[in-house]
């Protein structure tokens, strides 16, 4: 397999590590050459650098591309993708906004496209989903806080993550949306709080992008007063009435790998049914937009600025 890889940041060259070692990167697109070419002659001698990725589209040898610009470029390189026929990998969220993405659909692609939200290839995800199946959820509490990735809307590349999970899990029948804090510090939004109900779920999500310590937690109530705990890479039964707590998983795998592995996956069974494909991604930004808009007009915020 053939790969082109359009965009070598941070996480762009996390993306050509695994790929490199799971099929064959060909060429990387970037916009600052100089920047990257030391680099990739001392790590991947073999690929070629452009700045110009246009040249990976219009190359017949080249099977799929990789898009992981920033967010505001995804939408005319993906419409280019489709229309040079490529199988696509791209980062979340596909585009900028629901519209955008409707216009993509609209385009009637062929081939796989595949939006990377990475959390639903997560081992404990799918250890999550199966256990819920079994147990009557009460409320969700979703808490992230971090440091950092700042160059991008909060709401579009971290929250986005929440609610592809939620949706994932339960749907995307999201009602009752408040916004109870939304504080800007180093951007207009670095700390964000919303609830919300899901299919008569009620989640509590939390995110602060400007905070000393890094943690990421969700934890499930039921209806027996029980909780499911995902914190870092592992699963945890809370029972509260003897405060216990119990590891249920505990995973070690590359989630970045497995998600690119089941792109290929895709590709090769010539898969019409997977994850995280463009109807999947246009529904999550539904929500998002919506989410947006209410902050942009304060509607339903409850403190904060």
């Amino acid at each position: 397999m053939n790969i082109g890889i359009i965009g070598i940041g941070r996480w762009g060259k996390k993306l050509l590590n695994v790929f490199n070692n799971i099929s064959n990167v060909k060429v990387c697109a970037c916009l600052n050459v100089n920047k990257n070419i030391n680099w990739l002659n001392k790590h991947y001698p073999k690929i070629i650098l452009t700045d110009n990725y246009k040249e990976i589209l219009d190359d017949n040898l080249i099977d799929a591309v990789v898009i992981a610009t920033p967010i505001k470029n995804h939408y005319q390189i993906a419409r280019e993708s489709i229309i040079a026929q490529k199988h696509i990998f791209i980062e979340k969220p596909v585009v900028s906004n629901y519209n955008e993405v409707i216009e993509l659909i609209r385009l009637d692609h062929k081939r796989v496209f595949f939006i990377n939200h990475i959390f639903l290839y997560n081992p404990c995800l799918v250890f999550l989903k199966d256990i819920i199946q079994k147990v009557k959820i009460n409320n969700i509490k979703m808490i992230w806080n971090k440091f950092g990735s700042f160059n991008e809307d909060l709401l579009y590349n971290l929250f986005t993550h929440e609610v592809s999970i939620l949706s994932h899990l339960f749907g995307f029948n999201i009602k009752e949306l408040k916004i109870i804090e939304n504080e800007g510090v180093k951007t207009k939004c670095d700390i964000l709080r919303v609830h919300f109900m899901i299919n008569n779920i009620f989640c509590d999500i939390s995110i602060n992008r400007f905070h000393p310590n890094k943690e990421k937690i969700i934890l499930i109530s039921t209806d027996s007063k029980n909780a499911f705990k995902w914190i870092d890479n592992s699963i945890f039964f809370i029972d509260q009435k003897r405060k216990k707590n119990k590891l249920l998983l505990k995973s070690k795998k590359n989630t970045l790998e497995i998600s690119c592995r089941a792109f290929l996956k895709y590709i090769q069974s010539n898969s019409e049914n997977y994850h995280s494909d463009l109807a999947f991604g246009s529904n999550v930004l539904k929500c998002v937009d919506d989410i947006a808009k209410k902050i942009k007009s304060n509607s339903g915020l409850v403190n904060g600025s």
